[in-house]
């Protein structure tokens, strides 16, 4: 019932219902996109997804899906700034501006998969090392592999 009566204080405050409408979902679009990276560089992180991090061929899936998102975001983005501040621009020039900007966060993204994914091989390997020398590994290599829940947390 909260839901419907904050709903109903737009209506009746008369303000413009459309307008609010419209403001919505031009703050969703420019939201989807942060969400969308964010929950990519989620997915690939070995520490919070444990043992099962994103596959390269979910990867392979979900990257053109965050690239589309960041590229639609970006459009509307400088067609409603840039191109409205320098006369005779359009929807051609804030694709163009778009474009380079999707480029780059799709870039980091996926250097920031390639490097967690280089520190997880590697963390693996050095506990492994240590596990076949019989040694405790280091707080820093366990990162990949958590502990259970009975073990001794001191090292």
């Amino acid at each position: 019932s909260a839901v419907v009566l904050l709903a109903l204080i737009p209506t009746l405050a008369r303000l413009p219902t459309i307008g609010i409408i419209m403001f919505a979902q031009v703050v969703n679009g420019l939201l989807l996109p942060c969400v969308a990276a964010l929950l990519f560089a989620c997915v690939n992180d070995a520490r919070l997804m444990s043992a099962a991090p994103q596959s390269t061929w979910g990867n392979a899936r979900a990257l053109p899906c965050v690239g589309i998102c960041c590229f639609l975001a970006f459009t509307v983005l400088s067609k409603q700034t840039v191109c409205r501040l320098v006369p005779g621009w359009g929807g051609r020039q804030a694709m163009a501006i778009a474009l380079p900007c999707t480029l780059g966060v799709v870039t980091g993204l996926c250097l920031l998969v390639r490097s967690s994914r280089k520190m997880t091989a590697s963390a693996r390997v050095a506990a492994d090392a240590a596990a076949r020398r019989g040694a405790e590994p280091s707080a820093e290599l366990t990162i990949a592999r958590p502990r259970a829940a009975n073990a001794d947390l001191s090292v």
